[in-house]
């Protein structure tokens, strides 16, 4: 089974929706989840050195007593947290995942709490210092409620980093042949969302910059293009080519 199997156009995108898809995909795939997703191609390995690039850039600095990351799969962007956190929580609501996540960092010297729920279901007694969405924030069905849940979870003056598709990219194909891609946000309203629920957007990037990213020329094109767009924070652009070439975006948003 490939992760980008086409499904029913008529399914509307839901949080359940999302859970069975990836629970029953795991159960399928006969490696791990990290490597089958963002080193099947080279052009998914473009977007993985792009998107580490700019959550490095993102955590730089960052020493805090204690993170939720949401949708962590099987821990793919975990890695980067772990120095950077005292206590580290990891929220998905597909079993499976947790179960890879356990496994892939079992040997890791530091207490993880792993935590199988809807993330918009979720209603802990504590806050945290810092919530990590990392390419989720598509899969829910309720925005709103994603929003405010990120504020409650989130100590005052804490961080949220968001990794999310961006439905304005040139390949809108996928919006309308994937269920799991239709409940992509734009950015504009990706602002006016965080803004709505007390949050101070700090810093918007293209996180992934790509087109027609199977030819090598292009591959290299990009790769630099999007070096020097997160090198000058964001002041490099293309002009009119930006947000078409932006397959998703980076928020990192404070709470007020």
């Amino acid at each position: 089974m490939s992760e980008n199997k086409t499904t029913n156009t008529n399914q509307k995108m839901s949080n359940e929706y999302a859970k069975d898809y990836y629970d029953s995909y795991l159960r399928d795939l006969d490696t791990d989840y990290k490597s089958a997703r963002w080193f099947k191609t080279p052009a998914t390995k473009l977007d993985f050195d792009q998107t580490t690039a700019v959550l490095q850039r993102a955590l730089k600095g960052v020493s805090i007593s204690s993170a939720l990351e949401v949708g962590p799969g099987d821990g793919v962007w975990t890695d980067l947290l772990i120095p950077r956190t005292q206590k580290l929580t990891l929220l998905d609501q597909s079993i499976e995942m947790i179960n890879r996540a356990k496994e892939r960092l079992s040997s890791v010297d530091k207490k993880i709490e792993y935590v199988n729920e809807d993330f918009l279901q979720y209603h802990p007694d504590k806050q945290h210092d810092l919530l990590f969405l990392i390419r989720c924030f598509e899969y829910f069905e309720d925005k709103e409620l994603a929003a405010k849940t990120m504020a409650d979870l989130l100590n005052t003056g804490g961080l949220v980093v968001i990794v999310t598709k961006n439905p304005e990219h040139a390949r809108i194909s996928e919006i309308h042949d994937k269920d799991l891609h239709r409940g992509q946000i734009k950015r504009s309203d990706m602002e006016e969302l965080l803004k709505k629920h007390g949050f101070v957007i700090e810093q918007i990037l293209s996180a992934t910059w790509r087109f027609k990213a199977n030819n090598v020329i292009m591959r290299g094109l990009f790769r630099g293009l999007h070096w020097l767009h997160v090198k000058t924070g964001g002041l490099f652009v293309v002009p009119f080519f930006t947000k078409p070439l932006t397959e998703s975006y980076i928020y990192v948003a404070r709470k007020k």
